[in-house]
């Protein structure tokens, strides 16, 4: 997959152009719903990030014909619209007689779901392609977590039609893990005895486990990776989490995706943010808020889904994996800043200050010091309590004020554009 270890404009111009055919070549022949969306978006011309920019977003409650959202190429819209290389097998298949071959050896593989999950009660439909390529994205989530195909994972997630457990499944079998998937919390003293040094489950769960296992004195000291999926876990409930580790090579990671997004959305070991995958996805903010497109997959496709999510990106190398692509960092609106800036530097004393530069969105936090003062601590609180911060820029009360004054008394300014990345 493209992505992985390449400069960020080159990312991006992979991306673009990935995107460009496949709006083009897939989604727009192959779409009921968006077919005319991106007909009208083609007519001002442009191509990539640009072209999909004048696709209207799309809300998942408001769907109301899902089955409108699978692509469903026939032999006509192929030929008129599809891939040039699919369209001359087709013609080729139709003057041998062997259109049922072409259909089963090429169409329906890469094109007909065979596998649904339910997302906010909308069902999503995957392909073999589909369900293919979600096996090796979950294989690379768990690679980039520092798992192996020596490790033994005990996974917690109940079966069912969900991405999580389906991506967790798919991808540890494509790792080669050994793996137990349980549909339920196991009795400590059975855990104790498979010895896993992976588990998998919800924060509740897991912690649920971990405390029941000390009361009764069981060794989980065989754990070193906890994964927390299907959602975001907060600060407190890691270091409660890492704390029954106990042990300096472990960790607590999390994996979550909004509903509609076709791959989870990974924490790899030893960074900050959640990892996408620019080969499989394009993620952009609209009034702050990430939306998201499918990139390459077929069965069911959205583009520009709100995912409800605010968050800041970072399309910098990943410091610890080394990957490239956008890793997210989310955030629950700016308005959470408020309450926690007040407390620790002061009411009054404090402006935020959100934009978009280069494409990369910053969160820049001005702060009133007195040069007499040591700002260290007032910094080390807020490093430990902010998402993260680009910049903090220390600067003279009267700054501050004269900075409140030209914004009318507001004190948290979010200048962040329509950004696709």
């Amino acid at each position: 997959m493209f992505g992985d270890r390449q400069r960020p404009e080159r990312v991006r111009s992979e991306q673009d152009r990935h995107l460009t055919r496949y709006l083009k070549r897939q989604v727009s022949p192959y779409s009921t719903h968006y077919r005319p969306l991106i007909q009208q978006a083609s007519a001002a011309g442009g191509k990539g990030r640009e072209l999909l920019a004048r696709i209207p977003v799309t809300t998942l409650g408001d769907v109301d014909l899902p089955e409108n959202l699978v692509l469903r190429p026939t032999d006509e819209s192929i030929q008129i619209g599809g891939d040039p290389a699919l369209a001359l097998r087709v013609i080729w298949a139709r003057l041998t007689g062997r259109v049922h071959h072409i259909n089963r050896t090429h169409v329906e593989p890469s094109y007909k779901p065979v596998h649904w999950v339910l997302d906010d009660g909308i069902p999503v439909g995957s392909s073999v392609a589909d369900l293919d390529r979600l096996a090796e994205l979950g294989r690379r989530w768990l690679e980039s977590a520092g798992i192996g195909p020596t490790d033994i994972l005990v996974g917690l997630v109940a079966p069912g039609p969900h991405l999580t457990y389906w991506q967790l499944v798919l991808g540890a079998r494509r790792a080669g893990l050994s793996a137990l998937h349980l549909d339920g919390i196991p009795a400590p003293a059975d855990l104790e005895r498979l010895r896993p040094t992976v588990i998998a489950g919800a924060s509740a769960d897991l912690l649920d486990l971990f405390e029941e296992a000390a009361r009764e004195g069981r060794d989980l000291s065989s754990v070193h990776t906890l994964l927390v999926v299907g959602e975001l876990v907060t600060d407190e409930t890691r270091a409660r989490l890492a704390g029954w580790l106990d042990r300096a090579d472990g960790a607590v990671l999390t994996a979550w995706a909004p509903p509609g997004v076709r791959a989870l959305w990974t924490e790899c070991r030893g960074a900050i943010g959640l990892h996408t995958t620019p080969a499989a996805e394009v993620v952009e903010t609209v009034d702050g808020e990430v939306v998201w497109s499918a990139l390459g997959w077929s069965g069911t496709v959205l583009l520009r889904l709100r995912t409800g999510v605010e968050g800041v990106f970072d399309d910098s190398r990943c410091p610890a994996c080394g990957r490239s692509g956008v890793r997210i960092l989310p955030t629950t609106g700016p308005r959470t800043l408020v309450p926690i800036l007040d407390r620790v530097v002061g009411t009054g004393r404090w402006q935020v200050e959100m934009r978009t530069v280069a494409g990369i969105d910053e969160l820049i936090v001005y702060v009133a010091h007195d040069a007499r003062n040591d700002a260290a601590p007032v910094l080390q609180a807020l490093v430990g309590e902010l998402p993260p911060v680009t910049q903090f820029v220390l600067v003279p009360a009267k700054r501050i004020d004269a900075r409140l004054a030209e914004y009318g008394g507001e004190n948290v300014l979010d200048g962040r554009v329509a950004l696709t990345v």
